[in-house]
């Protein structure tokens, strides 16, 4: 969340919306002068939200106000999420466990489009948390985990490739 954090209100502050980050603060009332305009800096902060996780596992705490367009809702949904269940320690296990742990089976539901998917972002969890996963782990770990039959040539390909990087080092 650090890395987020500063960007995202480094951002408000250049924009002149980090008051929205203020949880005592009320909305205007409709019809209120300043209704429009905290309407506007709430959209932009949304926005401004949705653009700095898309390729984060967090995006979807986020997402979940796109129709609202209410950035400062989001934000206090996102610092309660990184603040509770979303502790360091809690998601850096989460990540592991799903780096080490998670198959791709014939059965598996979303296939190997939501394996890599689900890996790719457990890898990235961990590197935004400033504790990257070994790559050559990481891989052996992603294809250790294929135990779909369709796949046996990738693994192999793969692994043929893995074995000629590690020759040449």
């Amino acid at each position: 969340m650090e890395g987020i954090q500063t960007s995202v209100v480094s951002i408000a502050t250049i924009h002149g919306i980090a008051y929205l980050f203020n949880e005592s603060l009320k909305p205007p009332e409709v019809g209120d002068p300043s209704h429009t305009k905290f309407n506007l800096e709430n959209t932009f902060l949304q926005s401004v939200l949705e653009y700095s996780l898309a390729k984060s596992t967090a995006a979807s705490r986020v997402k979940r106000f796109a129709t609202s367009r209410n950035g400062k809702e989001a934000w206090a949904a996102l610092v309660r999420w990184y603040e509770g269940q979303g502790s360091m320690e809690t998601m850096a296990k989460k990540a592991l466990a799903i780096i080490t742990t998670h198959k791709l089976t014939p059965r598996s539901y979303g296939g190997a489009e939501l394996y890599m998917e689900k890996f790719e972002n457990a890898l990235q969890e961990l590197e935004e948390m400033n504790k990257p996963y070994d790559s050559s782990l990481a891989k052996i770990n992603f294809l250790a985990n294929i135990e779909d039959d369709k796949y046996v040539n990738v693994k192999k390909t793969w692994r043929w490739m893995t074995i000629k990087v590690i020759m040449r080092l």
